[in-house]
């Protein structure tokens, strides 16, 4: 018998041919992206990103400005082993995930609840331990002006099956100085986002930073072992993981990503 595919998250380095930089000698730069889509368009030979172009960004900034019709991708690299969510493999099997995400550190959740439907989203069949059929909340935070995967975490608060349990989304306000995260793009704000998020009785809008308060209360829901994944800027992950750290019985249990 053969044996069953490892079932993982995963990320690609995209190959950004900028000229001469400061980063290095070579004419590119290397920046590692999650996919927001599944593994089996991977196979099919598509990929979709979620790109915030920054003013000061090399890969980003080349990419809006020369809109290239070929990128180089690398083949898919694992993140986190599944069902534990750790980077090293390991045998804790959660009885629930809580996901503490922000900005574009969203695009943990599609990769987690793509294990939900192995057969379709990854083109795989996994034992059914490692799946995670277990209860998945969110607390996202999103700056006002730009509220990430708005329609598609709408459509997971609706699925009880292959979705969301919970959702928080917190929006904070934009800083008089920011730049436009996504230009020539449609952006969803705070009304799209109440619009989007109305009379889902498992999903709710706040206008709040996160804090011990709305972790704690979003604590109180989970089963446990609970997993907890963070993913967001640097600032954000240090702040949440200090959050948890007074919350948790163990810090083992916390699992951390850059975004």
């Amino acid at each position: 018998r053969g044996r069953m595919a490892e079932p993982v998250t995963w990320h690609t380095t995209l190959l950004a041919e900028v000229g001469p930089n400061s980063e290095g000698p070579l004419p590119w730069v290397e920046r590692d992206y999650t996919p927001v889509s599944c593994a089996r368009e991977w196979d099919l030979g598509r990929c979709e990103l979620l790109v915030k172009v920054y003013p000061d960004g090399a890969a980003t900034g080349w990419l809006h400005r020369a809109a290239p019709s070929r990128i180089w991708l690398s083949k898919p690299v694992r993140t986190l082993h599944v069902p534990g969510l750790v980077p090293d493999g390991g045998a804790f099997t959660p009885a629930s995930v809580l996901l503490l995400l922000a900005g574009t550190g969203v695009v943990a959740l599609p990769q987690i609840l793509a294990h939900r439907d192995p057969a379709h989203k990854l083109g795989i069949s996994t034992p059914r331990r490692s799946q995670l059929r277990v209860p998945i909340d969110m607390v996202l935070s999103c700056r006002e002006d730009d509220v990430l995967l708005l329609s598609q975490i709408a459509e997971w608060c609706k699925d009880d099956v292959l979705g969301l349990r919970r959702c928080v989304l917190l929006l904070t306000p934009r800083k008089d100085d920011a730049d436009e995260p996504f230009p020539d793009a449609p952006a969803a704000g705070v009304a799209e986002a109440e619009l989007a998020l109305q009379g889902l009785e498992n999903a709710c809008v706040l206008r709040s930073r996160v804090n011990a308060t709305i972790v704690a209360e979003a604590l109180g829901h989970m089963v446990q072992p609970c997993r907890y994944v963070v993913s967001g800027p640097g600032e954000y992950n240090s702040a949440v993981r200090g959050i948890l750290a007074g919350l948790v019985s163990d810090e083992d249990d916390i699992t951390v990503l850059s975004a």
